[in-house]
């Protein structure tokens, strides 16, 4: 069953598909940054939509339509786990709950964190050339292949069936723009706009040696 089925099987609109969309990124962050913790989670089985997490997910997705981009929340969930979880008293966390997805403090915490963040990146990469950036989108390219294997996407078949998850596994950072980029069969059974993310940074990136490998690494889609 795929991750997105419920938006189909609930007849979401787009506002909704989107809040069910960050409430999977809710999970997926959470356990991530909360391993041996509880967190509230979606109900299996039952319409998302009555749940607590998805009214604040829906509201989230309301107020930052048009400011926030698609590629960024998953980010911008992590920033608020992140903050959150650095505020304590003596074993004990700031409490860490849906709400803290929305309002003006959760606006301001994801400015903090991302100018960190963005800091953090501009040491890392500095004035890289695309020789040095090669290695970083090599292992991009292997940890995609590692995801999609077990899933049954390196066939034509599996990853027609994965289609409607490919959007939600990028944005997660679960396959890398880099594949989004690369990837004959993503240009062959999905359009461009299924992607909100900057098509220009990411092709300037990839040089000649990268498309060899990627060629290599995925000759079952050139065939």
């Amino acid at each position: 069953m795929s991750e997105l089925e419920p938006i189909i099987k609930y007849k979401m609109d787009d506002m909704e598909a989107k809040a069910f969309k960050i409430a999977i990124i809710w999970q997926e962050e959470c356990h991530r940054e909360l391993p041996r913790e509880s967190f509230v989670r979606l109900k299996k089985n039952s319409d998302p939509r009555k749940s607590t997490l998805f009214k604040y997910c829906y509201k989230l997705a309301k107020e930052t339509k048009g400011i926030l981009k698609d590629s960024e929340l998953p980010l911008y969930v992590r920033a608020q786990l992140q903050i959150l979880k650095s505020i304590r008293e003596g074993e004990v966390h700031a409490l860490i709950e849906p709400h803290c997805l929305v309002g003006e403090n959760a606006w301001k915490r994801w400015k903090i964190w991302k100018y960190k963040y963005q800091k953090a990146m501009n040491k890392i990469t500095g004035c890289e050339g695309i020789s040095t950036k090669a290695p970083k989108i090599i292992v991009e390219i292997d940890k995609t292949m590692e995801f999609l294997e077990p899933r049954g996407c390196l066939s034509e078949e599996g990853f027609k069936k994965n289609l409607q998850s490919m959007t939600l596994w990028s944005s997660l950072g679960q396959i890398s723009y880099f594949y989004v980029v690369l990837s004959p069969w993503i240009k062959k059974f999905l359009p461009a706009d299924h992607f909100e993310f900057d098509h220009v940074y990411y092709r300037s990136s990839i040089n000649p040696q990268v498309e060899e490998y990627f060629r290599n690494k995925f000759a079952h889609e050139y065939i």
